[in-house]
């Protein structure tokens, strides 16, 4: 866990009144990539964090360099900019989170292990948390 590398967020973290998902560290080791991520929950209910599902993206079109964006955390705006598409191929997965539900006001940890290639060639990845009650709780990452 040393040579972990620390996601840089492009859109600033903030308090909001709903569920955020961050992806915070990436690992590349001979089993596959894992991806370290914390879920927060400041709504007023409870949320139920999902075992993440993880969907590989092409982008049609790259007006940033993804080897500039390796090891960040999307944002809408350049998710948008790139117009990635599922590619219809999903990496064998598994993970674990620390807990499966978490309280109103509290967080949890997590990761996903991505059986996938050595990471030479940086990759988007979309990983789907849940569902909140503002809708879908997903994020993007470069890695």
């Amino acid at each position: 866990m040393l040579d972990a590398q620390a996601v840089v967020p492009e859109k600033p973290a903030h308090a909001s009144s709903g569920v955020a998902a961050s992806i915070l560290r990436v690992l590349h080791t001979d089993q596959g990539t894992y991806l370290q991520y914390e879920v927060v929950n400041h709504s007023t209910t409870p949320f139920r964090v999902t075992a993440p599902t993880v969907t590989r993206l092409a982008p049609s079109q790259t007006p940033v360099s993804l080897l500039a964006l390796r090891n960040h955390q999307l944002s809408a705006q350049t998710l948008g900019a790139l117009r990635a598409k599922p590619d219809g191929s999903a990496p064998r997965v598994v993970g674990q989170s620390g807990q499966i539900d978490v309280a109103a006001g509290a967080s949890t940890t997590g990761y996903v292990l991505l059986r996938t290639s050595s990471g030479a060639v940086p990759e988007v990845y979309q990983l789907a948390f849940g569902n909140s009650a503002s809708g879908p709780l997903v994020e993007t990452v470069v890695i």
